[in-house]
């Protein structure tokens, strides 16, 4: 868990920042409203594109994590029927884009970013056969590859004079290498499969998918309805606004990603009689996520307005109060992903389209109520409620199945010390370096102090992991 979540994490940190880079010189070179173009286009995209997916890497996972035998028998046939799938979601996804009568622009991101996601959501059964054989380190390094190459290519076209559409053909020339590399990286470190395509597991990946598939089409649905929602009920720059502060929301998410890649495969194999027992490995991730997530998620209610003018520009931070209300649903994500992990990595995962269900009617009412009066911020509080609604659900639902947490050992430290983070961070705000700095600092130091004190037995493992992880000089 730890070399995984390390290694994955520091990939993912480094795609982050530099998608986060492109995003910020396409705001200051071409303005809000190319953003809001290229977000409304992405959104679009990944909720058309999700009807290809259909639960079918989710189920493939947790079949060869059981059984890696199962890798050959259906790693091409997931292929296979994603391409199938494929052929009718892009026709009617482009007739649509052009029936509603968006602008040649919007619609040419939108073809352009459909090839692009396709080519991603090939390279997403790669990755779940990397979790499923506990490789997350593999996900991070073809990760990087594509989004430092999209980000180079992309800032590269916006500094010569083009604009966002050739930043999109330049997105899909970075999924294309990510999806060559990771094919690449599945070869050289674990095998590459046996072209199999027995009709019989098909027609069991068709069958047993679904249950997961109801529930990522209504999470893609939850994550993106947004956008669409602001381009139906506001202007292309508030759409780009909106998409700025979601931009940083974001870039924490390469935290929660590593440690959902970490687990997953434990999630399905531990039980109640293994050392550790799935109760124990569960509380510790939701601690860790919390531990991670709760100073990223101070930094951006706090720092709101510096890190928005000093990304995107002065005319960003009217994005303000978005980025304040993202910044608690950084936290809330964390919960969620790791929760509906361990749900569907043991449980019927059937509940989960219920849960999902509920909480799109949720997003989809508070937005056509708040983001008339509230534009951005209407969003914004829209994707908060519902997180919050998801992650009650679904906690409750994965602490019956492996035991009440420990509240406060698993609670206690993060929020007592994120509490110190943010009064030292607003004290220093003015300076927002010094203040990123002093507030890590204290975050660190508080931490350690009342870990030892509150949860003793995990400060101790900790440690212990420390001491196998570094060099004796460094960790006595």
């Amino acid at each position: 868990m730890a070399r995984n979540t390390t290694i994955r994490a520091v990939a993912e940190l480094v795609s982050k920042f530099a998608s986060l880079a492109l995003i910020a010189v396409l705001a200051r070179e071409e303005g809000a409203a190319a953003l809001g173009v290229l977000v409304f286009a992405l959104a679009w995209c990944e909720i058309a594109t999700s009807l290809i997916e259909m639960g079918f890497d989710a189920y493939f996972l947790r079949r060869v994590a059981r059984d890696r035998t199962e890798l050959d028998r259906c790693f091409f046939n997931v292929l296979t029927l994603k391409l199938v799938r494929a052929v009718p979601v892009i026709a009617v996804s482009s007739l649509l884009v052009w029936l509603l009568g968006y602008d040649e622009a919007t619609r040419t991101a939108v073809y352009v970013l459909t090839a692009a996601l396709l080519l991603d959501t090939l390279s997403y059964t790669i990755f779940a056969a990397f979790n499923a054989v506990e490789r997350a380190e593999l996900i991070g390094v073809a990760l990087a590859t594509q989004r430092i190459l999209t980000a180079g290519l992309g800032v590269a076209a916006l500094l010569a004079g083009y604009g966002v559409v050739v930043v999109t053909v330049m997105y899909a020339v970075g999924s294309a290498t990510g999806f060559v590399m990771a094919l690449a990286l599945l070869a050289r470190h674990v095998r590459l499969p046996r072209l199999q395509l027995p009709r019989a597991a098909r027609r069991d990946l068709r069958r047993r998918s679904l249950p997961f598939a109801t529930q990522e089409l209504l999470s893609a649905g939850i994550a993106r309805i947004d956008f669409l929602l602001l381009s139906a009920l506001a202007t292309p720059t508030v759409v780009g606004h909106y998409g700025a502060a979601y931009r940083l929301l974001e870039a924490t998410l390469f935290i929660s990603a590593a440690l959902q890649g970490a687990f997953a495969a434990m999630y399905t194999y531990l039980d109640d009689r293994s050392d550790p027992t799935i109760r124990t490995v569960f509380q510790r991730s939701i601690k860790l996520s919390l531990a991670l997530l709760v100073p990223s998620g101070i930094t951006l209610v706090v720092l709101a307005s510096p890190l928005l003018k000093l990304l995107f520009g002065e005319s960003f931070t009217q994005a303000e109060a978005a980025l304040r209300l993202l910044g608690p649903t950084v936290v809330v994500l964390g919960i969620v992903l790791l929760s509906t992990t361990l749900i569907s990595s043991r449980l019927d995962p059937r509940s989960l389209a219920l849960y999902f269900g509920l909480a799109l009617v949720v997003n989809v009412a508070l937005n056509l109520l708040l983001i008339p009066p509230l534009g951005a911020a209407g969003a914004a509080l829209g994707m908060l409620v519902t997180e919050l609604v998801i992650a009650a659900l679904a906690l409750r639902t994965s602490l019956r199945a492996v035991g009440a947490l420990r509240v406060t050992a698993t609670i206690g430290s993060p929020f007592v010390a994120g509490f110190a983070m943010a009064i030292t961070m607003f004290v220093l705000q003015g300076i927002l370096a010094v203040a990123l700095a002093a507030g890590v600092v204290v975050y660190v130091a508080v931490y350690t102090v009342v870990e030892r004190r509150l949860a003793p037995a995990d400060f101790d493992f900790l440690a212990g992991v420390l001491r196998s992880r570094l060099p004796s000089k460094i960790v006595p």
